[in-house]
């Protein structure tokens, strides 16, 4: 909810969709998993946008365009659970190659939507460290009075 507020608030043209998933799939039981996923999302991202728009640059035409969905999908499927950043490279490919199928061949937005990949990183990693934070406060907060608590 906090993600598609922040989405919103920074830019009405921002899907928060993309804002909200990438704070879910990035924020993970601890600081040092969610950094490492953050850096996998984020390169995945960034890469598989770059990606897109050059093969959309290139190709814009759209069986073969259908073709690259489809084995981007398929890859995506095949490293979601091997390499994080290849399966964030992938799905990217597949998702925005898809649109630009399904909205009369124009790009929906590359750079909107890493950057709000870039605000969804940033709220989970903020929201790691927050907990981080009010976590040792508690610890030493017990360890002062541990006859209260």
């Amino acid at each position: 909810m906090v993600a598609v507020v922040i989405g919103y608030w920074l830019t009405s043209d921002l899907d928060p969709f993309w804002t909200a998933m990438a704070v879910i799939i990035v924020m993970q039981p601890d600081l040092d998993k969610t950094l490492f996923k953050a850096a996998q999302r984020g390169l995945g991202t960034l890469v598989g946008v770059a990606t897109t728009t050059a093969v959309i640059e290139v190709v814009n035409s759209g069986p073969p365009i259908v073709v690259i969905v489809l084995i981007a999908t398929f890859a995506a499927i095949v490293f979601y659970r091997a390499n994080y950043m290849i399966y964030a490279f992938f799905l990217t490919n597949a998702v925005m190659l898809y649109y630009w199928l399904a909205v009369d061949h124009k790009v929906s937005g590359p750079a909107l939507r890493l950057t709000a990949t870039i605000i969804g990183i940033a709220l989970a990693l903020a929201g790691m460290a927050l907990v981080a934070l009010l976590g040792r406060r508690s610890a030493t907060t017990a360890t002062r009075n541990p006859n209260h608590g």
